[in-house]
């Protein structure tokens, strides 16, 4: 379980993730409203 955790394949999806994140957040409506 911990060598998953550190696997770079692990570390790139959260990255993945972090990324997804940040897009999903810049194009809610709420944020183009201001």
């Amino acid at each position: 379980m911990i060598d998953f955790i550190q696997s770079p394949l692990f570390i790139s999806m959260r990255r993945l993730q972090m990324v997804a994140s940040t897009v999903s957040a810049f194009n809610t409506p709420s944020y183009r409203h201001h």
